[in-house]
């Protein structure tokens, strides 16, 4: 996408982490550093830049942003 259009394309991935052990997440985010991407997840327990990172909660339709 980026080579035909000159857009970064935003990477959007749905559980992953929860089917991946400690060195695939590691790898996974270590790929995807410097894109921006949307990660659903149960648990965020996947090391990331804590500086560019930002975790958000889902619950009775509301979207809370953790800190």
């Amino acid at each position: 996408i980026k080579a035909k259009k000159s857009q970064q394309p935003i990477v959007l991935l749905d559980d992953v982490m929860s089917e991946l052990d400690e060195n695939r997440r590691s790898s996974l985010v270590r790929m995807l550093n410097g894109k921006q991407v949307f990660i659903t997840c149960t648990e965020p327990d996947f090391e990331s830049d804590k500086d560019k990172t930002f975790f958000f909660k889902a619950e009775n339709g509301k979207l809370e942003k953790i800190d």
